[in-house]
């Protein structure tokens, strides 16, 4: 008989078996396992022929990504270049540079929101759990075109879908960038690898690796990015909403993790003597402020509503 616990534990099992089947071939002879555990978040992978229906064409060749470019529906970037001179303009773009141009690049961000086949190659993808998963980029780039020396804060899987590009790589362990450009050029740094990519070819980069590609001819990569919460913007996000929370839960009881009558607590002191000191802290009202603090701490309800809401942001 399958019980509760029974069924729980197979569903998992299906659920790892489908995420392993979802990710069949990206990772070249790896399996999942053998990927996070050698290359996750520690080094490079380049997987040669990871996509292979990429190698007939890319499904969204690139008039498709100039339609969504025009819209507001989406978040998108055209980036120029000529000598050391770099500018960025925001869509929506009623026009873009002519084809035969050289050295610009179209970038459009969350096309798994409005692409199926966008959307089918962020499932490949769960084998990392959803909440980390942020979107599919899609980048268009004529000859010379790229967005400069840089590096990325999250991870990334780099799939070229149609053309061919150059990419240096490298890690940079104290990166410097370029002041007063538009985009974070890095500075003096030294690429250790150069990578030459066409057609359903898969590069994998670690978090604050250096990467720098250039299209060798009109090419399509896509980019499928990741969320790294970092710790600073986190708390920042938090007590914000505990502030707004906070102020609510004054006149509400729809959020009420450490009850309403406590969250409305006010400091009293009747009785107190005349102080020797004015200018010390009194140490109860030090007392009371520490005890209001720890209301907060052991409140387990305020800390998952958010990393819930942080996460959900994204």
């Amino acid at each position: 008989m399958q019980t509760p616990s029974n069924e729980a534990s197979a569903a998992r099992k299906h659920g790892a078996a489908k995420r392993t089947a979802f990710a069949q071939g990206l990772l070249g002879a790896l399996s999942v396992e053998q990927f996070l555990h050698r290359y996750w978040q520690r080094k490079p992978l380049l997987v040669r022929g990871a996509i292979t229906e990429f190698c007939a064409g890319s499904p969204i060749p690139p008039e498709q990504l100039f339609a969504h470019a025009a819209t507001d529906d989406v978040e998108s970037r055209l980036v120029m270049r000529s000598a050391q001179k770099w500018s960025v303009d925001y869509g929506p773009f009623d026009e873009l540079p002519q084809l035969r141009k050289r050295n610009w690049t179209l970038l459009v961000q969350g096309m798994d929101l409005v692409e199926q086949a966008a959307h089918e190659m962020l499932q490949r993808f769960r084998f990392i759990p959803d909440a980390r998963l942020d979107d599919v980029m899609i980048s268009f780039a004529t000859t010379g075109g790229g967005v400069g020396p840089h590096l990325d804060s999250y991870d990334v899987f780099l799939i070229q879908a149609s053309g061919r590009r150059r990419w240096q790589i490298g890690p940079a362990p104290a990166p410097q960038f370029v002041d007063g450009l538009p985009l974070r050029i890095l500075q003096s740094w030294t690429p250790t690898e150069t990578i030459e990519v066409g057609p359903g070819d898969l590069l994998y980069l670690p978090p604050g690796w250096g990467h720098d590609g250039v299209a060798l001819d009109p090419c399509t990569t896509w980019s499928v990015g990741f969320r790294t919460p970092a710790r600073d913007e986190f708390l920042q996000a938090w007590l914000g909403d505990l502030a707004d929370r906070l102020s609510d839960a004054r006149t509400t009881d729809t959020w009420n993790p450490i009850g309403r009558a406590r969250a409305n607590t006010r400091y009293r002191d009747p009785g107190r003597p005349p102080t020797a000191q004015p200018a010390m802290i009194p140490p109860d009202l030090q007392a009371a402020l520490f005890e209001w603090i720890q209301d907060f701490q052991k409140a387990t309800a305020i800390a998952t509503l958010a990393t819930e809401d942080f996460i959900g942001r994204g």
